[in-house]
């Protein structure tokens, strides 16, 4: 992937999503590490979106 592509707020969650895997000693960057770090981001667009498509993002 070339991150030069991609926008500044993925990039963020990316590198959010393998802190969050080395500090949970996984080896991999999982679905789950993105999909938390996409949440947990102060302006992003995933929390409103899946919000707003009904899903309760409190239990994900």
């Amino acid at each position: 992937m070339r991150q030069d592509k991609m926008t500044t707020k993925l990039q963020e969650a990316l590198s959010d999503a393998q802190s969050l895997a080395v500090g949970n000693d996984n080896q991999y960057i999982e679905p789950a590490h993105l999909l938390s770090a996409l949440l947990n981001q102060d302006d992003g667009a995933a929390r409103s979106l899946l919000q707003r498509a009904g899903v309760n993002v409190g239990s994900l």
